[in-house]
C-alpha cells in the first residue's frame, strides 16, 4: 500500500487537504444537494409514481377502451329495444320470431328448417 512506503504518506496530504477545506462545507454541501434530491424525487414520483404520468396515461387507455365497449353496448341494447317495440305493436312479427326462436308456428303450420350451408362438394 502507499502508506507503508517511506517517502509517501496518505495522512498527511489528508490532514492538508482537510485544512485548507472551508468549515462550513459540509453544510453547504448538504444545502446544494438535499432540494436538488428532494426536486428529483418529486419528478420521479410525478413520471413513475402510483398516480403518476405513466399510471394516468394507462388508466386514460382503459378508458377509452371501456368507453367503446359501452357504446357498441349501448348499440346493441337500442336495437334490441326498437326490435321489442315492433314486435310488441304488430303481431304478425310476433308470431314470427316465436316460430323461428321457439320452431312453433299456429296449429297445422310446417315448418322448414335448414342447417347451415352444406358443405362443399369437392371433384
Amino acid at each position: 500500500m502507499l502508506e507503508s512506503h517511506p517517502r509517501f504518506s496518505v495522512r498527511p496530504l489528508l490532514r492538508a487537504l482537510l485544512q485548507r477545506l472551508p468549515a462550513n462545507l459540509v453544510q453547504r454541501t448538504l444545502l446544494a444537494v438535499l432540494p436538488a434530491a428532494a426536486i428529483l424525487g418529486v419528478a420521479g414520483s410525478t413520471v413513475w409514481g402510483d398516480d403518476g404520468l405513466l399510471a394516468r396515461s394507462e388508466l386514460e387507455q382503459e378508458l377509452e377502451t371501456a368507453s367503446a365497449r359501452l357504446s357498441k353496448i349501448d348499440r346493441e341494447n337500442q336495437r334490441l329495444l326498437h326490435e321489442l317495440q315492433v314486435m310488441s305493436e304488430d303481431p304478425v312479427v310476433m308470431e314470427r320470431v316465436v316460430a323461428e326462436e321457439l320452431s312453433r308456428g299456429k296449429n297445422g303450420a310446417i315448418i322448414y328448417r335448414f342447417d347451415a350451408e352444406p358443405a362443399a362438394i369437392s371433384h
